[in-house]
């Protein structure tokens, strides 16, 4: 996209919640603004990395999406899909602008000590081998993470068949699975 006359990468600032040092989420939106008012003319490029270990073994590229204002200037929406440390480059004519690269730091979304589970699916006494059982966690107090569980048993092999996790509208999540191996099950 072409912006204005003369070419001032200098003037390029980015401001807003979404470039904050500290203070941001993993799973929650955020956004910044680009304005270019006073740059001139070029194109502007962003974009949004997470260092490796937030996604996956690499650094990886992080979806956006741009939003043209009236004002001369850009709304960068962004979600964080983890915690740890993440860079913004925004480039102006294939320049940097002065206070790029944006180094931040996402923390996690949730505490994971205040997670609630209970059910049939964990009772104590035990559940009949390869029947389907299930239990309820409640996660409404721990914040906003993805929900996984892990099953092991006393033998090597596939611990548990039918394996759901359903994601109920308050909050709560109910996990299905079958037991398919006799002995203690963690």
């Amino acid at each position: 996209m072409t912006i204005g006359a003369g070419c001032h990468p200098n003037k390029v600032k980015v401001s807003g919640p979404g470039v904050a040092k500290t203070g941001l989420k993993a799973f929650e939106p955020t956004s910044f603004t680009v304005d270019y008012a006073e740059a001139g003319q070029g194109d502007i490029s962003i974009s949004i990395k997470c260092s490796p270990g937030v996604v996956g073994p690499a650094e990886a590229d992080i979806d956006f999406d741009i939003i043209r204002n009236d004002n001369d200037t850009f709304t960068v929406k962004y979600t964080p899909p983890g915690a740890g440390s993440y860079t913004i480059m925004v480039l102006f004519a294939d320049q940097t602008i002065p206070m790029t690269p944006i180094r931040i730091k996402v923390d996690t979304s949730h505490d994971a000590s205040k997670v609630k589970a209970e059910g049939p699916g964990l009772n104590r006494s035990g559940v009949e081998l390869n029947k389907l059982t299930h239990f309820t966690v409640n996660t409404k107090a721990a914040g906003k993470a993805k929900l996984d569980a892990v099953f092991s048993g006393p033998a090597k092999g596939e611990t548990v068949k039918d394996f759901e996790i359903i994601n109920n509208p308050d909050n709560t999540h109910t996990v299905m699975y079958t037991p398919v191996q006799q002995g203690a099950l963690g």
